[in-house]
């Protein structure tokens, strides 16, 4: 069956985040992503919840919830390294800019930019860089 398959779930998150830069995505965003009407409350939870099963199942989102009067409600989904690398947000594929010839120098001070992105990100990670002077 298609919709249990890993390349499905890949699709579907792509989906998902293709129009938000961020790693996180609100409840509310994914509706939005998927065009879903938002007063369907009832139906949208359930639909939600059978995607985030999916989604979960190849370890491509982590749900994040908050407490109100007593229960967990779903707030937003993360994505994880696995769903990064799943839709080309990290790994060697990812492609960092464009230009008229398609190459692009990366130099300290974009690096440096990147970093605090980076970090943000992935909460996950201790992430560090080391600059020292050659002898």
């Amino acid at each position: 069956m298609k919709y249990r398959t890993r390349s499905a779930a890949t699709e579907n998150i792509q989906k998902t985040f293709i129009n938000t830069p961020e790693d996180i995505i609100s409840v509310e965003g994914i509706f939005k992503a998927w065009e879903r009407n938002l007063e369907k409350v009832k139906d949208n939870k359930s639909w939600l919840s059978n995607k985030l099963t999916h989604w979960k199942y190849h370890n491509l989102v982590k749900p994040i919830y908050s407490f109100k009067t007593g229960h967990r409600v779903l707030e937003k989904i993360q994505l994880t390294l696995e769903g990064k690398k799943a839709i080309g947000r990290v790994g060697e594929d990812v492609v960092t800019a464009n230009t008229s010839n398609g190459i692009k120098k990366i130099t300290f001070e974009d690096i440096m930019k990147e970093i605090p992105r980076i970090r943000k990100e992935n909460p996950d990670f201790n992430i560090t860089l080391s600059v020292t002077p050659r002898d």
